[in-house]
């Protein structure tokens, strides 16, 4: 009687074969991540681009309305797509003079309060009352004597999501 032998003989190419098998999947799975990385990455900076240039143009609005309220009248600062608007509610009783809020929305959308696209709201406070005035709370606008706009509160700044 003959005795079968059960020897190793193509153990080795099945063992190559698994291996190649499980690196090839998992080069797979991180090439997809790298691509949902990148995609995700692009998303993230395009939105904060979108915010950021709405701050910038609040900040350059509120510089403009603090030295001159009459401009508020009218649109604010545009750059890249987006433009600024602001409403005012003057109080010449008191020592928060004017309250302005500021709108920054794309410039192909109507802004307002009611507004769904705004990507920034801001609530500013000016005092245009200088201390020790006798002359009354009446700020006089323009040039290096201007009254207007001594003290700045921001009140609010809300940052709507761009994507949103």
């Amino acid at each position: 009687m003959r005795r079968s032998t059960y020897d190793e003989k193509g153990s080795s190419l099945i063992l190559a074969l698994v291996f190649v098998f499980a690196i090839g999947i998992l080069l797979v799975v991180i090439t997809n991540l790298a691509g949902v990385a990148a995609s995700t990455t692009y998303g993230l900076r395009s939105e904060r681009t979108t915010e950021l240039t709405a701050e910038n143009l609040v900040t350059m609005g509120m510089a403009q309305v603090r030295t001159n309220p009459t401009i508020c009248n009218t649109a604010g600062p545009n750059l890249s797509n987006q433009a600024v608007y602001c409403s005012q509610v003057i109080n010449s009783d008191t020592s928060a003079t004017r309250t302005v809020d500021f709108y920054a929305c794309p410039s192909v959308t109507p802004c307002s309060p009611a507004s769904t696209g705004k990507v920034l709201h801001a609530t500013v406070v000016y005092d245009d009352i200088p201390p020790n005035n006798p002359f009354g709370g009446k700020c006089s606008p323009g040039g290096a004597t201007s009254t207007c706009g001594i003290q700045v509160s921001v009140q609010a700044w809300d940052i709507n999501p761009a994507d949103s």
